[in-house]
């Protein structure tokens, strides 16, 4: 059996404020993640806050991904389409 490898892109923008705990700026930051709309936040002092960010009203719209490559292994068997 042959294997591929498939990849799609989706471009998508969002934005929203978050609001940080009382006395805390961005400097006290470590570190930050955001995952599956979850945004986390560690801070120098060992604390944490996370915030479930709302889902976006227009999603990507995964039947038109902005670009996809099929890669087999072999480069001069790439396909790279962009939309």
């Amino acid at each position: 059996m042959t294997t591929i490898h498939v990849s799609h892109e989706y471009v998508m923008e969002t934005a929203e404020e978050v609001a940080l705990p009382e006395g805390k700026t961005w400097a006290d930051v470590e570190c930050w993640s955001l995952k599956s709309l979850e945004f986390c936040v560690r801070f120098k002092d060992g604390t944490e806050m996370r915030k479930r960010l709302n889902e976006p009203e227009n999603f990507p719209d995964t039947e038109r991904p902005e670009r996809v490559i099929i890669f087999d292994g072999a480069l001069e068997n790439t396909l790279d389409e962009t939309a």
